[in-house]
């Protein structure tokens, strides 16, 4: 998504111009600039950041445990942080390694179904991406129509109908 990273600056990102194109010259200003201080905040907290984040939905919270030299970080201590309302979702960053490589994870969730407008549920995304995130893995409990599937079994979704803004 951010070509050239492996040398990453933020200024690269030129984030100010995007998202003020986005939400409008205020509204985009300070967006970024939540994004800001919510970045300086880990900078401080943590010494390394991995380009891998996986967020954890329901049911997966578990793989938070298998995380070694680990940081965790409370979603309500990272300022501008949406918090995760969903029962079961911790609702914390998650810094350290998975065997030998360095991972994030978003321990829980936040969702435009709990009242969040979609800018808000991208922040720790976007935040992620500021602090050198390049690939995010997505994860969820989903349903099927396969009667050959069974509960637990791990799928790959690669499309899904989007019946969102309908």
């Amino acid at each position: 998504m951010f070509p050239g990273l492996e040398s990453f600056d933020r200024s690269d990102l030129n984030l100010d111009r995007g998202f003020s194109m986005q939400l409008g010259n205020e509204a985009g200003r300070e967006y970024v600039a939540r994004l800001e201080e919510a970045a300086d905040f880990l900078t401080q907290r943590i010494s390394r950041f991995p380009n891998i984040l996986i967020i954890l939905g329901s049911g997966l919270g578990g793989l938070a445990d298998d995380v070694e030299r680990a940081d965790t970080i409370p979603y309500d201590s990272i300022p501008h942080m949406p918090r995760s309302t969903t029962e079961g979702h911790a609702g914390e960053l998650i810094v350290g390694s998975i065997g030998e490589r360095d991972v994030a994870l978003f321990n829980g969730r936040v969702h435009c179904h709990d009242g969040l407008h979609p800018r808000d549920v991208a922040f720790g995304v976007r935040l992620m991406a500021l602090m050198g995130v390049t690939d995010v893995i997505v994860t969820n409990a989903a349903g099927s129509l396969n009667p050959d599937m069974n509960v637990g079994d791990h799928v790959v979704l690669t499309n899904h109908i989007s019946l969102f803004f309908f």
